[in-house]
């Protein structure tokens, strides 16, 4: 059985209760015990979902996929024994406003005739020059002609367009600050490792490889400096816990906008096949 659950403070439980019917009038909200979906003597593993470009590179959402988002998501839900269990869990809350300017200074950049590459280094060496304070006029002085000084104008191609237009649609939107993680649990390590694998993969949907953004699976464990059993197990564990009392943690941080969060988690439509 595949279970829709929202966790929140109490303060605001009238008021999420009241957007869900505004959406879904028919829907039944029932106050309940947390669920567990650990095995005894199981395997228990997890991932976070990371952006695999910066966060102001947009997601596919549901306005450019054909299909309900939902149905690859609980496909792969879908594929969990009864003995088994596991979890996609989205804790969310709401982004600084800052985040809006990264976005809109990469496209002016590059519509003002700069490449990808050079709009980011612009954009960088900017923030850069803001926290620096009193250097800011002189270091500007002498590096924006190497950076801004292209005696010629970068035409942008389709594909470059298509990434602006990207960007801006992005920045548009209300922002949110949202930790994924994927959590399995099974009898084994090998099938553990399949099912969570096998629902990373579903999230590959949203992928813009060309001119967005693209979720990747990140595992702590997967560190290459790691070489101390104690500590991989530490992170390993941490996730675990995080899980459990839905901890956020800022380095694991993506920003989405309400589109691309509306894409990622939505109640079932009539439409969901599982």
């Amino acid at each position: 059985m595949i279970s829709f659950y929202i966790a929140i403070p109490a303060r605001h439980q009238q008021y999420i209760e009241q957007q869900i019917h505004s959406q879904y009038p028919e829907a039944q909200i029932d106050l309940t015990s947390d669920y567990n979906i650990f095995v005894p003597q199981g395997k228990v593993i997890g991932t976070y979902l990371t952006f695999k470009r910066s966060f102001f590179f947009p997601l596919k959402t549901y306005k450019k996929i054909e299909s309900d988002t939902l149905n690859s998501l609980t496909n792969s839900l879908s594929k969990i024994d009864t003995t088994e269990g596991a979890v996609i869990q989205f804790v969310v809350r709401s982004a600084k406003g800052v985040w809006h300017k990264w976005g809109v200074r990469v496209a002016k950049e590059m519509q003002q005739g700069k490449t990808l590459e050079h709009a980011l280094r612009v954009v960088n060496a900017n923030f850069i020059l803001r926290t620096i304070g009193n250097l800011t006029d002189y270091f500007t002085t002498k590096k924006k002609d190497g950076m801004d000084g292209a005696k010629e104008k970068h035409s942008l191609s389709p594909l470059e367009q298509e990434m602006v237009k990207g960007l801006e649609e992005k920045t548009a939107k209300a922002g949110m600050d949202v930790n994924i993680r994927i959590v399995v649990s099974s009898k084994d390590q090998e099938r553990a490792e399949m099912l969570l694998e096998n629902i990373a993969n579903a999230f590959s949907q949203f992928n813009v490889y060309e001119y967005g953004n693209s979720l990747q699976k990140t595992k702590p464990s997967s560190h290459k400096h790691l070489r101390k059993l104690f500590f991989k197990l530490f992170l390993e564990k941490r996730l675990i816990r995080d899980f459990i009392f839905r901890s956020y943690r800022e380095r694991r941080k993506l920003i989405l906008n309400t589109e691309e969060m509306a894409s990622l988690y939505h109640f079932p439509l009539p439409t969901t096949e599982t």
